[in-house]
């Protein structure tokens, strides 16, 4: 993977790294109308929109158990049973 040296996001190939958006260092365009925080990439801020709203987008098919952020998700279906009070059996 091809990873952003400004924001750490990783891209699968070299032109998706390229036309990503630059943003310079400590700049963050993007403001949160509900709390004021800011950040400097809209989907981050659709991210933290969901903490405002309780929005939780992906769940598990196993147990029905919600994540705002399919990463969060991922790891749940991952960590073995046992491993983690709430990963799903």
């Amino acid at each position: 993977p091809y990873k952003c040296p400004d924001c750490g996001k990783t891209f699968k190939d070299f032109s998706s790294l390229i036309s990503h958006p630059r943003i310079p260092k400590g700049e963050r365009p993007s403001k949160c109308l509900e709390c004021g925080e800011c950040f400097s990439h809209s989907s981050s801020l659709s991210t933290h929109r969901r903490s405002h709203t309780g929005e939780k987008p992906s769940s598990c098919s196993d147990c029905g158990e919600s994540f705002t952020q399919k990463q969060t998700l991922l790891l749940h279906q991952r960590i073995p049973p046992g491993e983690m009070p709430n990963r799903c059996q």
